[in-house]
């Protein structure tokens, strides 16, 4: 997954918000990882606005709420403007979930939105077809 972001993100270092695998100092002190679970991109826009992708979880922050969603549970997402016409900085995904929920969070828009949109690429195409491969009993 972490591969894939880097071979289609370009301009990494004039990413002003979102940084790939590390998690920003301010969410280190609210989100403490499970055991084996890795990060993969994070964004920190304000105390309001930000999320998380590890190896397991979506967690995000939005105008004061806090959600940990797994996953293999995002069906499809949507990234709106995400090369940011207009000047616009940052932009909202949408996550909606197998079970008809929505999950949103706001991301940085320009070559850094690459990173969560191939994020949640991984989810929705990558770990499904991974998945069916493996032929579980």
């Amino acid at each position: 997954m972490l591969h894939s972001i880097h071979k289609s993100s370009m301009n990494h270092t004039a990413w002003r918000y979102t940084r790939l695998d590390t998690i920003h100092d301010e969410l280190r002190e609210i989100i403490t990882l499970e055991q084996g679970e890795m990060p993969i991109v994070s964004s920190y826009i304000d105390s309001d606005r930000w999320y998380l992708l590890t190896s397991r979880y979506v967690w995000s922050g939005l105008a004061g709420y806090m959600t940990k969603t797994p996953g293999p549970n995002i069906a499809h997402s949507a990234s709106g403007n995400f090369k940011g016409f207009g000047q616009q900085e940052t932009e909202r995904m949408v996550l909606q979930l197998h079970d008809g929920a929505e999950v949103h969070f706001d991301f940085e828009t320009g070559f850094a939105s690459m990173a969560p949109i191939y994020y949640t690429r991984y989810w929705t195409l990558k770990f499904p077809a991974l998945f069916k491969g493996l032929k579980f009993p």
